[in-house]
Parts: structure tokens; C-alpha cells; sequence
């Protein structure tokens, strides 16, 4: 029998998951379908309580944050991505720019009744589920770049 060290806070969760596996029929598809889909899944989580876990792919995409669309050469960069076959959508919410690629595969936890404050907020619930799924793996996190870490450098 395999137990976890740390309770995850997907054992409390009685309810019947909802497994959409969209990692094959999205590829050419843009991200922006994907976000959609996802929102759809929150409006549905919220009438059914029902959690749903999401599979998704998408082929040579760069997503972008809005914070990523205030640099000041975006508009250069995203000509370069065009002129290398790259598609590049930018999400309404979430952090900075990231990539999807066809070797890139995406989940979507969406809980019923919850809701995350913050980025590293999301970030842990990810991590509890890839300590959950993978339970005798050790998996370390570890903050990497802070911009307080940079200010005590400086000093």
C-alpha cells in the first residue's frame, strides 16, 4: 500500500472528477480555444461541484501575459515568432509568457466553489498534485529569483 508523507489536499475531495483528455484533438488548434474551454469548465464546477482535471496540447505557440504586451520591443518579438512559424495569443489572466509545443503537456485543475488569489497560490496546488500523483518520487521546489534576493545582492 502506498501512503502519502503529507496529506494532499486532493484526498478530501469525495467528489467525482470530470477527465477531459484534449492533448491530440487541440494541436492546430489556437490556445485561445483552450482558455475558453477552461472557463466553460469553471462555470460548469460551479453549478455541478463537480472538479475537473484537463489534458491539453497546443503545436508552436508562445502565450503571452499582459504584462509581457508592455515591453518595449513586444512588437519585434512577436514578428520574429510569426517569421518562425509560431502562434502568439495573449491570455487575459495568469503570469508571463510561456510555451506550448507538441512535447508540452498542460493541465488544467479546476475546483469547484475555489478560487486562487495569486500565481504562487496555483503553483502549490500543482505541486500537491504532482506529489499526489507521483507519491514515492521526491520532488523538490524551490524559489529561484525573488526581487528581494536581487536587492540583498546588491547589498
Amino acid at each position: 500500500m502506498i501512503r502519502l508523507i503529507k496529506p494532499s489536499p486532493f484526498q478530501a475531495l469525495n467528489a467525482k472528477w470530470r477527465l477531459i483528455d484534449n492533448s491530440k484533438n487541440y494541436l492546430s488548434e489556437s490556445a485561445l480555444k483552450s482558455f475558453a474551454f477552461d472557463d466553460t469548465l469553471c462555470q460548469l464546477a460551479g453549478k455541478t461541484d463537480q472538479p475537473s482535471l484537463r489534458f491539453w496540447v497546443h503545436d508552436r505557440t508562445i502565450v503571452l501575459g499582459t504584462q509581457d504586451t508592455r515591453l518595449d520591443h513586444i512588437h519585434d518579438a512577436i514578428t520574429i515568432l510569426d517569421r518562425n512559424n509560431y502562434r502568439v495569443v495573449v491570455r487575459n489572466s495568469g503570469g508571463l509568457a510561456v510555451l506550448l509545443d507538441n512535447g508540452v503537456l498542460n493541465l488544467s485543475l479546476i475546483f469547484p466553489g475555489e478560487t486562487t488569489s495569486s500565481i504562487d497560490g496555483g503553483y502549490e496546488r500543482m505541486v500537491a498534485f504532482i506529489r499526489a500523483m507521483f507519491p514515492l518520487a521526491k520532488i523538490d521546489t524551490c524559489l529561484l529569483y525573488t526581487s528581494d534576493a536581487a536587492d540583498e545582492e546588491d547589498s
